[in-house]
């Protein structure tokens, strides 16, 4: 639990607390501005959150930055934390002497406060249910949005985590995500060329062509039977790789020799003929400028004269790669002849044989990829079912529970016969219904009531309730309602309330008895009283 913070720029440098209810008092007549919330927000400040800098500006302007100690005890053990508010992302853990980060931190928190990889991060699990005024997150009718327009499914799948249904799901989401990956990497080779995408339509004929490659290729064998033993020894890596290199020379060598063809037939045309059409330029047209067309005519010479230097070069160097291209067929060539040589069979049947044997394959691969690719597909379908089914059953125990906490803490401060709120999920979220009862105060009462059903349904360690929550719930209410906080020994609630004057006798005295913490218009929260200047 939380044991303390301590900060030198409060008015009470140390504030003490415990397990139950921690109630921060204001003035009798409800004063604002008085630093209730600032106070609240250190307290979710100490818990990791961050936003006490932009949402508390007014106190960082006039006292400065604030160094927070935080004291944390687990299984009797202190564990204590110094955070500051201009340095968010690193906490010092006093009890390792070291900087972590805080990130660190929170997963410290989460691991000491027993969450598991199933709930949602700390943060992520509390930060709605600090509902605390600067963070405007305490609309009565979407009591699970952290932030205004937050997403539906993201708050359903984070309830979901929060209640600890998610495990399973979590399961068949990673076994989805390794389909989709075989599936980006089986679309990837199909991108990159190296086999070709078939449709259905393809891929019967393909079975076909298959059977017709199954059969040529037994043929050859038995024609050569009484040659071969062991086909293996055929058609084997070293055949293989030199048949495909034979292939590639050979494409290459056409490519080399339309390139030298091309340049050949450029060298063909290669004098320069623009001195004859000028000629007929003049003739027809007498006052051009001819001074012009001479400079026209040079320019074009020249150029011809270095265009046909490097035709000539690059002639030459294209012949020697044709000389060398030609010289590995024939090293290539050479050694099929003496391997069919050495098998007796002839080298025009090994190379029929290898280039079926390559077709057969590389059929055989289409077919393999497309029918992996249908099998994903199927077992995705089957496990976004799986998913669904399992998501619909956690929301059905879900709401089930929620159901009884509501109707339980509503009933608390209300009595029995009280209007009970309900909470449905749906496909795009949820749906907070308070009923025939939709006074301010009753809505915001039904919100404390949600609220007490997670913490005590849940991992969530604490709630921090501000004092704009009590403002319109009726004194009888409240009072149940403090009575009802007391009840959680073993987590922790800090509320901001004032007014006390309003409630019962027993309820007064038993707030000033535990409160950690009493401001006023005289003694506000900091300081630096800026507030009355």
């Amino acid at each position: 639990m939380l044991v303390s913070i301590s900060c030198d720029k409060l008015i009470k440098s140390k504030l003490n607390f415990s397990y139950g209810l921690n109630p921060l008092l204001g003035s009798p007549n409800g004063e604002n501005s008085i630093g209730k919330s600032s106070v609240l927000m250190l307290i979710d400040f100490a818990f990791g959150g961050e936003g006490f800098p932009k949402l508390c500006s007014d106190v960082i302007d006039h006292v400065g930055h604030l160094t927070v100690n935080i004291e944390f005890k687990f299984d009797n053990v202190i564990y204590t934390f110094v955070r500051t508010t201009d340095v968010l992302k690193e906490v010092y853990f006093n009890n390792e002497s070291r900087i972590i980060s805080k990130d660190e931190f929170t997963k410290f928190l989460a691991k000491m406060y027993g969450f598991t990889d199933e709930n949602p991060s700390f943060r992520d699990s509390v930060n709605g249910f600090s509902r605390i005024y600067q963070k405007k997150n305490y609309n009565e009718n979407n009591p699970l949005d952290t932030f205004s327009g937050e997403n539906g499914e993201a708050i359903k799948k984070r309830s979901i985590k929060i209640f600890g249904y998610y495990k399973i799901i979590k399961e068949l989401e990673l076994v989805r995500n390794d389909l989709l990956d075989h599936k980006k990497h089986i679309t990837s080779t199909f991108k990159s060329g190296v086999v070709n995408s078939i449709t259905a339509k393809r891929y019967k004929e393909n079975v076909i062509q298959l059977e017709l490659l199954d059969y040529e290729i037994s043929k050859i064998k038995n024609s050569i039977k009484n040659h071969i033993d062991n086909f293996d020894e055929l058609v084997n890596d070293s055949t293989i790789e030199l048949k495909a290199k034979k292939d590639f020379l050979y494409s290459q060598k056409n490519i080399t020799e339309v390139d030298l063809n091309i340049i050949n037939d450029n060298m063909s045309n290669k004098n320069y003929q623009g001195s004859k059409y000028f000629k007929d330029v003049v003739n027809f047209f007498p006052t051009v400028n001819k001074e012009k067309l001479a400079e026209i005519d040079m320019y074009h010479k020249g150029l011809t004269s270095i265009l046909n230097e490097q035709f000539e070069s690059e002639v030459e160097l294209l012949t020697n790669k044709l000389e060398l291209i030609d010289s590995e067929i024939d090293s290539v060539k050479n050694k099929l002849k003496a391997y069919t040589e050495e098998k007796n069979i002839s080298e025009t049947i090994l190379n029929e044989l290898l280039d079926k044997d390559k077709k057969s394959q590389q059929i055989s691969l289409e077919c393999e990829l497309y029918n992996n690719l249908k099998g994903i597909k199927d077992d995705v379908k089957d496990i976004d079912t799986k998913i669904a089914d399992n998501i619909y059953s956690s929301i059905v125990k879900m709401e089930d529970v929620i159901a009884a906490g509501l109707k339980k803490n509503v009933e608390v401060m209300y009595g029995e016969g009280a209007i009970i709120p309900t909470m449905t999920f749906t496909k795009k979220g949820y749906n907070f219904n308070h009923g025939d009862d939709r006074g301010t105060g009753k809505c915001v009462a039904n919100m404390i009531a949600l609220d007490l059903t997670y913490l005590e349904e849940t991992k969530i360690p604490f709630i921090i309730h501000d004092s704009l929550l009590f403002k319109n719930i009726k004194s009888e209410a409240v009072s149940n309602l403090i009575y009802k906080y007391m009840e959680f020994t073993d987590k922790q609630i800090f509320i901001a309330i004032d007014e006390l004057q309003k409630y019962e006798d027993d309820v007064f005295f038993t707030l000033e008895l535990i409160s950690f913490l009493t401001l006023s218009k005289d003694n506000l929260a900091f300081i630096e009283k800026w507030k009355n200047k």
